[in-house]
């Protein structure tokens, strides 16, 4: 992955089922960045991480690497809102690490969701966007062709 040009960024993107020593770190990102402040126990977004680092179809979770270093993931979950089980599947915890931001990572992450969303026979793909930088988050959704859906608060 990663542009053409030899003098830009490069990096690779691989499924956290093959590389299961990353799941601590990865469920460390995500509890840092969005369960922390709701006082979730580590121990439920350990667990999580390691039923995304399983084989099977969803959950699944990407890691993006640059030069062995892991900078980026996403997952492809069946649920990430409660109240809306009815919607299935979900892109779910984009998270670039932030001096690798800006640099088509996260891009190329929602990518490989979207396509194993359709290799898995799905039309449509839900996110959302957490209260916190909300309209950063949108404009960056936007650019990339998502659409406003419904705006919902999580139960």
């Amino acid at each position: 992955m990663g542009k053409d040009d030899p003098d830009s960024f490069t990096y690779t993107i691989e499924l956290l089922s093959n590389r299961k020593g990353y799941v601590r770190e990865l469920a460390s990102w995500a509890y840092n960045e969005w369960h922390r402040r709701n006082n979730t126990d580590f121990s439920y977004v350990l667990r999580d991480y390691e039923l995304r680092a399983q084989a099977h179809a969803i959950p699944s979770c990407w890691i993006a690497f640059h030069e062995d270093i892991p900078v980026g993931m996403v997952s492809l979950k069946k649920c990430d809102l409660f109240h809306r089980l009815d919607l299935v599947p979900w892109l779910s915890a984009l998270y670039v690490r932030p001096p690798y931001r800006g640099k088509g990572i996260g891009s190329s992450l929602i990518d490989h969701s979207v396509n194993a969303a359709k290799e898995l026979n799905y039309s449509r793909l839900y996110l959302f966007t957490d209260r916190t930088n909300t309209d950063e988050l949108t404009t960056f959704y936007t650019k990339r062709h998502w659409v406003f859906f419904d705006k919902s608060v999580d139960m």
